[in-house]
């Protein structure tokens, strides 16, 4: 009777229980997905894999990194520019810009030939200025009528700005790795019993198709913890628990295979 009614219970169970198929089925708490592969943490800076220290193996330590701003176009070139903080937009080059400036300045810009006569325009008042001010102007600067400051553009682009970039971008990756991990170790430090959460390393891939259900998730898990070490600047950890490595068998019974046992 005892084993009847056990029986029962994990029906039950199984009943309210969702198989995912997929490692995108996967859910937090907060409903966002999480799932790391190893793309997503081997050739990246300070990501270390599978060594040991004093409390054992080690499958996962990433440090804490902090962004690197991009490099400061020189003066004569920084108004012509237009950056962002993401390495893996380049920067956008401004074709033309405008400026304000009195009458002398304009004669000098128009005999220098650093502005076309077309591209002068009288600036209008400021509001409660006085008629006796004396007028500015407004000056349409092309960069087409300045080759040697695009052919400097383009030369600060390809050296410092794409060195830059070609550091920051694994950095970058690091960074959302870091933060990716560091959510799940807040989520496990206060969750609670209403949603309990497992931290898993899959080992090893299915990938399979039966009867109109993929199958897209490891073949072996195990039970890992994550831990923040504060004395080493925020560094996080990923460590095996002493639990054995299993199949989750659910999913295939799910597509009726026989003989799992």
């Amino acid at each position: 009777k005892l084993i009847g009614l056990l029986d029962y219970v994990e029906q039950v169970v199984r009943l309210d229980e969702r198989v995912a198929f997929r490692l995108a089925e996967y859910r937090l708490p907060d409903g966002s997905t999480f799932s790391v592969g190893k793309n997503d943490t081997h050739n990246l800076p300070s990501v270390r894999h599978d060594h040991r220290d004093d409390e054992g193996p080690v499958w996962l330590e990433v440090e804490r990194l902090s962004r690197k701003e991009p490099p400061a176009p020189p003066v004569e070139l920084a108004e012509w520019i237009v950056l962002s903080a993401d390495p893996a937009r380049p920067p956008e080059v401004r074709n033309e810009r405008l400026v304000t400036v009195t009458a002398a300045e304009r004669d000098v810009a128009l005999a220098k030939g650093e502005v076309r006569p077309d591209d002068i325009l009288e600036a209008p008042r400021k509001r409660g200025e006085s008629d006796k001010t004396p007028p500015r102007f407004d000056l349409k600067l092309r960069l087409e009528d300045r080759p040697i400051i695009e052919q400097a553009i383009n030369a600060w682009i390809a050296g410092p700005w794409s060195v830059w970039s070609i550091a920051e971008l694994p950095r970058r990756r690091t960074i959302a790795l870091y933060q990716v991990l560091y959510k799940i170790f807040q989520l496990m430090e206060v969750g609670g019993a209403e949603s309990p959460i497992e931290l898993m390393w899959g080992i090893g891939m299915v990938h399979w198709q039966k009867e109109g259900r993929i199958v897209d998730r490891p073949l072996l898990e195990r039970r890992v913890e994550i831990e923040l070490d504060d004395a080493r600047g925020g560094l996080i950890r990923v460590r095996p628990t002493s639990s054995d490595a299993l199949y989750d068998l659910k999913l295939y019974e799910e597509l009726g295979c026989t003989n799992l046992a």
